[in-house]
């Protein structure tokens, strides 16, 4: 027997399957995580915490090669977070529908 709650979700999910699988709402989601994960990395190198980091950071990364590294690991997390929220609704849609299935027969 499911709940309220999982009925909710399996008509939630019915409706939204059918857009595409890059839905902005996820996307923003992942872009702040990423984000947050580059700053804490400019936090880190700004902050001498590991001083042979910043060493080498300060003679060996041109400023624009770091900006562009950060940039797409932000961009790789945002799509990462997207791909993965959209298949674990899937997955949890998947097994209500059974559930649901198995409980009526």
């Amino acid at each position: 027997m499911i709940t309220i709650e999982e009925q909710k979700f399996i008509a939630y999910w019915s409706k939204k399957r059918e857009e595409s699988k890059l839905n902005p709402f996820f996307f923003v989601k992942g872009f702040t995580v990423g984000l947050v994960f580059s700053i804490l990395v400019l936090i880190c190198l700004g902050a001498d915490w590991y001083k042979r980091a910043t060493m080498d950071a300060n003679t060996k990364l041109n400023p624009i090669v770091l900006f562009v590294a950060l940039l797409l690991i932000t961009l790789f997390l945002a799509i990462f977070y997207n791909s993965f929220k959209y298949e674990q609704n899937e997955q949890l849609f998947k097994e209500l529908k059974h559930k649901d299935k198995s409980s009526n027969s």
